[in-house]
């Protein structure tokens, strides 16, 4: 399958070709969407009330909501089935956490478990590193159960390529999603096979990316860990004081963000 025809808008089904590939529905016509959108919930209202516990960042940033609101909306069927959330770290743990309080709330009463992982993304990984992301999806294996690996942007899409083929690798059944995409066929198949998105823009970079700040992680250069390191108390640097300051309204208005997109999922 050609990937214009991949990514091109319809009212079919499409089934991705290769391996891993499982039957999923077609994006949503623009128009369609925006209008199931406008009818469930006031964006331009729940900007304001997400302002006031961040002004301006994160959920807050001007217009990250269409892109949120929409990529809820494309996989509005799919978040009450997975077992497990993988954050591709450290940019999109937000967006990751953000994701697991939507599918807990969705499923509230069911009370059925969900498994969450942060692990390192990124092309600048350490050879170690990227060995050892391997290792660690070999071995939670079937254990992941149905995945949702969530990252904030895939511009060339480089280092999303290197999950998604590691994921495949193992035969693990997962979706991607991405705040922000540009599809093309410079992505890697495996990318392609699975990615849900919001809309083409940067606007998910723009709220999300480099915010160690708010994420209360950062990766540490040449670690051969598969998983961030949490920021600690530096006398020589006051970035933990910053965190204890701000992941804290990061979580709460992550949190307060997945309440009031609820709707959608109705």
């Amino acid at each position: 399958m050609e990937f214009i025809e991949f990514f091109k808008r319809s009212v079919s089904p499409i089934k991705p070709e290769g391996k891993g590939g499982v039957e999923r529905p077609a994006r949503m016509d623009d128009a369609e969407a925006e209008a199931f959108i406008k009818n469930r919930v006031n964006l331009e209202e729940i900007e304001k009330e997400l302002n006031k516990i961040i002004p301006g960042e994160l959920f807050a940033c001007h217009g990250v909501l269409d892109n949120i609101s929409r990529l809820v909306v494309e996989l509005r069927e799919r978040l009450p089935l997975y077992d497990s959330v993988i954050s591709d770290d450290t940019s999109g743990r937000i967006v990751s956490l953000f994701f697991r309080e939507l599918i807990k709330n969705k499923r509230r009463k069911d009370k059925k478990p969900l498994q969450t992982y942060f692990i390192l993304g990124g092309h600048d990984l350490s050879f170690d590193a990227k060995k050892n992301v391997e290792l660690f999806i070999e071995d939670k294996g079937q254990a992941l159960g149905k995945t949702l690996l969530v990252t904030e942007v895939i511009d060339m899409g480089e280092a999303t390529g290197i999950l998604t083929d590691t994921l495949e690798r193992h035969n693990i059944n997962f979706d991607l999603a991405a705040v922000s995409a540009q599809p093309n066929p410079r992505y890697a198949p495996s990318t392609s096979r699975h990615l849900f998105y919001g809309k083409e823009n940067n606007l998910g970079m723009r709220a999300f990316w480099n915010q160690n700040h708010f994420a209360g992680v950062m990766k540490v250069p040449k670690s051969k860990s598969s998983h961030p390191s949490a920021i600690r108390p530096d006398p020589l640097d006051d970035l933990y004081d910053l965190v204890m300051e701000k992941a804290p309204k990061a979580r709460e208005q992550l949190k307060r963000a997945a309440e009031l997109l609820m709707p959608l999922l109705d």
